[in-house]
């Protein structure tokens, strides 16, 4: 996050609300405000997407997309901005190089997921702020 006043000011607010409502600063109203963003940047994401696919079904987006998203997330880091881009390049990049390795069919899918599993159990032990640590 750049070191903006907006962006100091939700780094203050996340760390501890009180101190920017001390200083006067409307906690709320900026809490509205962020939560209208990350809306309205979800609902623009989303649209693409139906755009892209044609046709949404609640089928879609089921649990394991959830949670897939979410690893994202943790793999990359959390609190910035080119932590989950990574993350999703590397969950998304590195199971598909087993592709390449002599394996049937068969084994290919459990293989897959075992590997995406080490990564998950990896990055929870050795690096739990992920690819990209928040400064």
């Amino acid at each position: 996050m750049p070191r903006s006043p907006f962006g100091l000011l939700l780094q203050a607010i996340r760390e501890d609300q009180l101190v920017p409502q001390a200083l006067g600063k409307n906690v709320i109203g900026l809490k509205i405000k962020v939560f209208v963003l990350s809306g309205a940047v979800a609902a623009l994401g989303g649209s693409l997407y139906a755009h892209y696919i044609t046709f949404i079904n609640p089928d879609t987006f089921d649990v394991h997309a959830s949670i897939f998203i979410l690893s994202m997330v943790l793999v990359g880091g959390m609190g910035t901005l080119w932590g989950p881009v990574l993350g999703a390049a590397m969950l998304v990049a590195l199971p598909e190089l087993l592709r390449f390795l002599p394996f049937s069919s068969t084994t290919l899918g459990p293989a897959r997921q075992i590997v995406y599993g080490l990564i998950l159990v990896a990055f929870c032990f050795a690096r739990p702020d992920g690819l990209v640590r928040r400064r």
